[in-house]
């Protein structure tokens, strides 16, 4: 019989249901292999960070071993995040991790080997790198196909799925003029999930120090990033005379 369920606290250990299988034990009962993916033991890591389930947008991990999917389980446990399988011999096996979103969009992925050993439980604690890709964020101005001369692009990217501001230039910024207006903004191994531009103008300096928008929004704009090498454009408007900085 073949079974799993997510890790329960009992007595003074967290004992859960499991995956068995029938192997030749000395001791007559099967080994264990537990999983957890708890910050800050385990996790999810993106930007630099280690997330736990809910700020890392993780709904589900698949567990894999072997190359036969184990089941999909909640991240959460209920007291616990990670999952006991059962019927492990002293042994060589390879566990694969991945996580999704409750969109069920593929952001995290582990494969390592574990030894796992007879009468015994074999516990790792999980560490799952993001999935990443190359993201170009294109700009459209909706009245123009141009930019004005000697202007700038100013703009932020927060990434939903972690509620983190990944990239940002403004006038707070160590180099204001970092996007000459008409180049791309392209981000290198930018982990897969929901990303919005929070807010995006062109601008011209009229001085050192002063500025006029010439194409402003503050609107946000959302777009899933869960391929590598992805454009993602979003529009722009003729400013209504105000500024998103």
């Amino acid at each position: 019989m073949k079974r799993a369920i997510l890790l329960f606290a009992a007595l003074s250990a967290g004992v859960g249901g499991c995956y068995s299988r029938p192997l030749p034990e000395t001791c007559g009962v099967p080994g264990t292999l537990t999983l957890y993916w708890q910050n800050p033991q385990g996790g999810f890591q993106a930007n630099g960070q280690l997330f736990g389930c809910d700020s890392g947008g993780v709904a589900s991990v698949q567990v894999s071993v072997n190359g036969a999917v184990q089941g999909v389980f909640p991240c959460h446990g209920p007291a616990a995040d990670g999952i006991q399988l059962t019927g492990y011999g002293d042994e060589r096996v390879s566990v694969q991790l991945d996580a999704y979103d409750a969109s069920s969009h593929h952001l995290y992925q582990q494969v390592q080997t574990v030894n796992t050993t007879a009468c015994a439980d074999t516990l790792v604690d999980a560490r799952l790198p993001a999935l990443a890709g190359d993201l170009t964020v294109g700009y459209q101005f909706t009245d123009s196909p141009t930019c004005a001369a000697n202007t700038y692009i100013w703009y932020t990217l927060l990434d939903a799925t972690r509620n983190e501001v990944i990239d940002e230039v403004g006038p707070a910024s160590l180099n204001p003029k970092a996007i000459p207006c008409s180049s791309v903004i392209a981000l290198q191994a930018v982990p897969f999930g929901h990303y919005t531009v929070t807010r995006i103008q062109e601008i011209q300096y009229t001085s050192a120090t002063t500025y006029v928008s010439l194409h402003d929004t503050c609107s946000p704009q959302s777009f899933d990033h869960l391929l590598p090498g992805e454009t993602q454009t979003v529009l722009v408007p003729p400013t209504a005379g105000g500024t998103c900085f």
